[in-house]
């Protein structure tokens, strides 16, 4: 694969994962963060190796890495405000669970 063909593609996965987080398919995400994972070291490996010739290869690169770096940033908020409405709604379900059992004795 070309150097722009990895990146290009975890991109596309990059994309993918953000729609897995907002349908909140935990086990799908975390088959793709693993197929991400080892793209970027393919690319990590593909540029140490090859590195970017022509300032017009090395602009669109650094643009498709800005752009992974905000969606991964994106998803990560959305991962952690998925988090917090859990933990209240399991906060509120231990409120009521405990109120049942105070109130058990009386019904």
């Amino acid at each position: 694969m070309t150097l722009m063909s990895l990146a290009e593609k975890l991109s596309d996965l990059t994309r993918q994962a953000l729609s897995y987080t907002d349908a909140r398919d935990w086990a799908a995400l975390e088959l793709l963060q693993n197929e991400r994972e080892k793209l970027l070291l393919q690319l990590r490996d593909h540029i140490s190796e090859r590195p970017v010739q022509s300032e017009q290869e090395s602009l669109r690169l650094a643009e498709i890495l800005n752009q992974i770096k905000d969606a991964d940033q994106g998803m990560s908020q959305r991962i952690e405000r998925l988090k917090a409405e859990l933990l209240d709604e399991n906060h509120d379900l231990k409120k009521g669970q405990r109120m049942q059992k105070a109130y058990k004795p009386f019904g």
